[in-house]
Order: C-alpha cells, then sequence, then structure tokens
C-alpha cells in the first residue's frame, strides 16, 4: 500500500470530517479502511497528521555520492553492490539504502536468451508480417515444443525445519530412489482450446527420434482431424534438419515459420510454465515415472486458450520493443 504524503493525509481527514464514510475515504485515496482509521485516530490523539521523528542518528547527507549511486544502479541495475561500495568507499548497507530511498529494490532478474541485432531485425520483420492475423488464424496453429522436468525436486526447493546437530537424525533425511532417477522430457502441442497428448521423449532427441516419435506418431494423426491447420515448431537442430522438413512437406502439413531465439513468442513455453507452478501444489514426486504421471495429470486439466489468445498481444509487443525481447 503506498504511502500517504501529509498533503493526502489532510484531505483524506477533511472528507472524514465532512461526513464521508470511512470506506468512501479509502476508495478515494487507494488505500484500506485500517489506513482511514490510524489516520483518524492518529489526529484525535496527537492533533496533527505529521510523522513522528524517525529514531536514531541522522545521517551525514552527500547528496552528489547518492546522485551517483542512483545514476550508476539506473544505467547498470545489476552491478554487483559489494564492489561497487568498495569502489566508492561507502558501505554496502549505505548503497543498498540509497536505491531503496529512491524505489529500487533487488529483485532476480528476468532470464531470457541473447538477441543478436539481426535476430531483432528477424523477429521484428516477422512480427510485422503477421500483425494482421486475427484469433481466429492463430486458434487454427499447432505450437508445439519439448520441455524438461526434473525428478528430484520437480523445480522447487525443499527445507527442512530442524536444530543444530539434527541433519541426519532419520526423520529429518529426504530418501530417494534411484528407480528413474533423473529428468522427465516432454513434447506437446497446442491449439485454440485443444491440446495433444502429453507425450514422454525417451532419450537424445534427433531428426529420426523427432519424426518417429513425434510427427509420426502423434502429429499426423492429429493433422489428420483438423486438416486446414498450420504446425508452429522452433528452430531446434531435429526441427530444422532436412529430414524432417521433407517429412512434413511429404505428409502435406503447413509450416508456420519461425524467428530464431524466440521462445517468448510462442505461447506453450507460458503452459509448460504453468505446469510447473501446479507441481508446487502436488507431493514431490519420487522417480521419473511419479514425474510424468502427475505432468500428464496436470496438462490433462490446463486451460491452453488463454495463451493462445495472447498471441496478437506479442506480435505487437514485438514491434513495439523493435524486435527486443518482451514480458512474455
Amino acid at each position: 500500500m503506498p504511502h500517504l504524503s501529509l498533503e493526502e493525509r489532510n484531505r483524506l481527514l477533511g472528507h472524514l470530517q465532512a461526513g464521508v464514510s470511512p470506506t468512501e475515504v479509502a476508495k478515494m485515496f487507494g488505500t484500506t479502511r485500517q489506513t482511514v482509521y490510524s489516520i483518524s485516530s492518529k489526529y484525535l490523539e496527537e492533533g496533527t497528521l505529521k510523522d513522528r521523528p524517525k529514531p536514531g542518528r541522522p545521517r551525514v547527507r552527500n547528496d552528489q555520492t547518492d546522485e551517483q549511486i542512483v545514476t550508476t544502479y539506473r544505467a547498470a541495475p545489476m552491478r554487483q553492490v559489494l564492489s561497487y561500495s568498495a569502489e566508492i568507499g561507502v558501505s554496502a548497507r549505505t548503497v543498498v539504502r540509497r536505491l531503496n530511498g529512491v524505489g529500487l529494490y533487488a529483485h532476480r532478474p528476468a532470464i531470457k536468451p541473447k538477441l543478436t541485432a539481426n535476430q531483432k531485425v528477424k523477429r521484428l520483420a516477422w512480427a510485422k508480417e503477421h500483425k494482421r492475423w486475427n484469433r481466429a488464424q492463430w486458434a487454427n496453429v499447432v505450437f508445439s515444443d519439448e520441455a524438461t522436468y526434473v525428478v528430484d525436486s520437480s523445480d522447487r526447493k525443499i527445507r527442512c525445519y530442524r536444530s543444530k546437530g539434527e541433519r541426519f537424525n532419520e526423520d529429518m533425511i529426504l530418501e530417494k530412489t534411484n528407480r528413474g532417477y533423473g529428468s522427465v522430457n516432454v513434447w506437446g502441442g497446442i491449439i485454440g482450446h485443444q491440446k495433444t497428448p502429453l507425450i514422454r521423449l525417451q532419450g537424445r532427441i534427433t531428426a529420426d527420434a523427432y519424426i518417429q516419435d513425434v510427427l509420426e506418431a502423434h502429429v499426423l494423426p492429429f493433422f489428420g482431424e483438423r486438416p486446414n491447420s498450420t504446425f508452429m515448431q522452433d528452430n531446434a537442430p531435429p526441427h530444422r534438419a532436412i529430414l524432417t522438413k521433407d517429412y512434413l512437406a511429404e505428409a502435406d502439413i503447413p509450416l508456420l515459420s519461425w524467428p530464431a531465439v524466440s521462445p517468448d513468442l510462442n505461447p506453450i513455453e507460458n503452459v509448460w510454465a504453468a505446469l510447473r507452478d501446479a507441481l508446487k501444489h502436488h507431493p514431490l514426486p519420487l522417480n521419473s515415472d511419479e514425474l510424468f504421471a502427475l505432468l500428464t495429470r496436470v496438462w490433462d486439466g490446463i486451460d491452453v486458450y488463454p495463451y493462445v489468445s495472447s498471441m496478437r498481444r506479442r506480435i505487437l509487443s514485438v514491434i513495439d520493443a523493435n524486435g527486443g525481447h518482451i514480458k512474455y
């Protein structure tokens, strides 16, 4: 909840004194009723709405250093605090306080693949080419991809709350079985409101394996029921292999062109993320068979249309970003 300035608090009090209900005042100022009551009580008890003096020793101000810190992190937000604080002769805590004072807080950075200038140009050109596609057209595309899920923790960290010296107590140990231990590779496709089955991939995915285990076994029958659809796959080596392209051409499966290094344009990537988030609400699988069974149950229950229907927004975002990264 944003902190109300002294001027806003005085205006809020004026509305209360004019007979406006606390609920309506809270809505007007974008705050809670509890905050409204607290401000009213403070005025009744202290006769003022000014903040109390902060305890502790007042800091020695150095506006030039403050401005330097903020300017530096505006230009290089991932600079390491410890090395930078030593460089300018202040404590790391001071740097953090100055940054927090202007609303800059530490967060985990978004992870995106590196884009070259040429790749940005091609992404932009692709987005402009498909700018006029409507939802019905995008809902006729089968978006496909592979993903990997880890058995040991289903991509989450487990914590054990114990006392010192209890690490190896029997009930403090998480036991794992070696049967099926490792990771689970899966393939899936989404189109409109529908999904393909979630397919478990075994071993290294070569062009031959991709054709036999995915295209021939699942994509071809899926397209048999949807003859007017278009197939989307990214530019992974098994996908762009001549063998794969020849198979798709012979099977008369239309292929959507796809810009390199563009997972943020593929809505199934967000389905994979939703799958990972959903796993956190289930008991931890002990082996790859249990994990795949759980993945399949979660996959079957996900509504994919909201992700597919975001394609136009993705396209416009790429154009606004001049081919650069987008928020998806």
